[in-house]
């Protein structure tokens, strides 16, 4: 079924001249598990450029499709094609509005095609696992979704994945101190060899940003759910400059759901 939903909206939206990009558990049931079936899936995702997401809207609107979920401020929304059960979850950046300098855009030149019965563009590896430090980052590691953390796991473990490589695009995804956080998290919590190794090349035992981290780490075991911790969350960028364009996002998105 998500496969089916995955193939319909990628279709819509290439015939309207908007490449997609497939991430997460439509694309890593198929490429880090033996059988599929072992990775839930509660919806498939679907990325594209920030400039097409008014158009994608419209297309999925003329093909009688239900939109809801609708998130100007962070360029997504979530579309449901009658008869379809799984909904797909439509973005334009990678977790959220200044987490990540690498954009989708960036990722498409890169993409491949193909997840298994279906022919859709896939990131490559390294800029997949950036995605997903990025998205079990912002779900604050051990809240984050147990499949999600897995797949986090397994990546860095596939063959083709090669450890300087990703340091090299998380540092220009200005991602590196997430990164750490991330394998820190992995290292402590699931004993991966593998992230440990990612760690040791991001900087080993010391943080790049060692106070940030280690109050980021506080609070997101103490109350993962706090204002403060969101803040913090939102400013994990190694670049301040993106700092302001994501708080204000986080602002925008907060009065939205305070909203009678």
């Amino acid at each position: 079924m998500a496969s089916r939903a995955l193939e319909t909206v990628t279709k819509r939206f290439d015939a309207a001249g908007i490449d997609t990009l497939a991430v997460k558990g439509v694309v890593t049931a198929h490429t880090l598990y033996s059988d599929p079936a072992e990775r839930p899936l509660a919806d498939a995702d679907v990325r594209i450029r920030p400039e097409d997401v008014a158009r994608a809207a419209d297309s999925a609107r003329e093909a009688g499709w239900r939109i809801h979920e609708w998130r100007p401020a962070y360029g997504a929304f979530v579309v449901v094609v009658p008869g379809l059960s799984v909904p797909v979850d439509v973005e334009s950046v990678i977790g959220a509005p200044g987490l990540c300098g690498m954009s989708i855009a960036d990722m498409l030149t890169r993409a491949t095609r193909g997840a298994g019965p279906v022919d859709v563009r896939v990131p490559e590896i390294h800029d997949h696992a950036v995605l997903m430090v990025v998205n079990v980052f912002k779900d604050k590691l051990a809240h984050a979704a147990p499949w999600a953390l897995e797949d986090a796991r397994r990546i860095v473990e596939v063959p083709g994945f090669g450890v300087d490589r990703f340091v090299d695009r998380a540092r220009s995804a200005k991602v590196s101190g997430m990164a750490w956080i991330v394998a820190d998290w992995m290292t402590r919590q699931k004993t991966s060899a593998a992230w440990t190794a990612v760690r040791h090349a991001l900087g080993g035992a010391r943080a790049p940003r060692p106070v940030y981290a280690r109050v980021f780490r506080e609070l997101q075991e103490r109350a993962p759910d706090a204002m403060a911790t969101r803040v913090l969350a939102r400013i994990a960028s190694d670049d301040p400059g993106m700092w302001i364009a994501a708080l204000r996002k986080a602002v925008a998105l907060e009065r939205r759901r305070r909203r009678p």
